[in-house]
């Protein structure tokens, strides 16, 4: 196995998966890797914007056919999704996971 290079996007991502079964606190934690705590911040920030990018959008389109005047309306954060009556079960499940 191949050990990634200090630094690089691959080192950063075992240091990032590597924090969660490490009982130490984040200071003693960077401390043993060499970097700081600010480090550590910026690039766990960095790979979450990563993970919420475009290339990830779907795009679901509900049926035209029926009103909305009767239909359900959810907020979730700065997600706003409207189901028409009938809605799909299966693309609101869809939908939803891709919100997570």
């Amino acid at each position: 196995m191949e050990l990634a290079t200090f630094g690089s996007d691959a080192w950063w991502t075992g240091v990032l998966a590597g924090r969660d079964s490490d009982p130490r606190p984040l200071a003693t934690y960077c401390s043993a890797l060499g970097i700081s705590v600010s480090q550590y911040y910026y690039r766990r920030g960095k790979a979450e914007r990563r993970s919420l990018s475009t290339s990830e959008f779907r795009e679901y389109a509900l049926p035209a056919t029926a009103a909305m005047a009767s239909g359900v309306s959810l907020r979730l954060g700065g997600i706003q999704i409207e189901l028409a009556p009938g809605f799909d079960a299966a693309t609101l499940r869809a939908v939803l996971a891709c919100c997570r």
